[in-house]
């Protein structure tokens, strides 16, 4: 297994720009799941999304969670800092493993 971690970090953003940016990371994963799961479906048209709809049933919790956020501080007029850490993780497929 390969882990590798790397931060980005944005400092002085407003906040629009700042909101934006989150809900569309946030939007892109949820589009990802999607597609995802079509691709698989095609393959497969008895697969369950349920865990596709959990997964994007949590992503859009957090974006309830990110407009409250910036609803609680529209009434502030500084700018936001926001830092995104992203794991990046490769693992074995199963085959690979066996074969291995």
């Amino acid at each position: 297994m390969i882990l590798q971690e790397i931060i980005i970090e944005e400092a002085g953003l407003q906040k629009d720009k700042s909101r934006e940016q989150i809900l569309n990371l946030i939007n892109s994963q949820i589009n990802q799941h999607k597609l995802q799961y079509w691709s698989e479906w095609e393959g497969n048209h008895n697969l369950s999304p349920i865990l596709r709809d959990e997964k994007i049933n949590a992503l859009n919790d957090k974006k309830v969670q990110v407009e409250k956020f910036f609803k609680e501080v529209k009434s502030d007029k500084k700018n936001i800092d926001i830092a995104f850490s992203i794991h990046i993780k490769t693992e074995q497929s199963k085959l690979q493993k066996v074969l291995a």
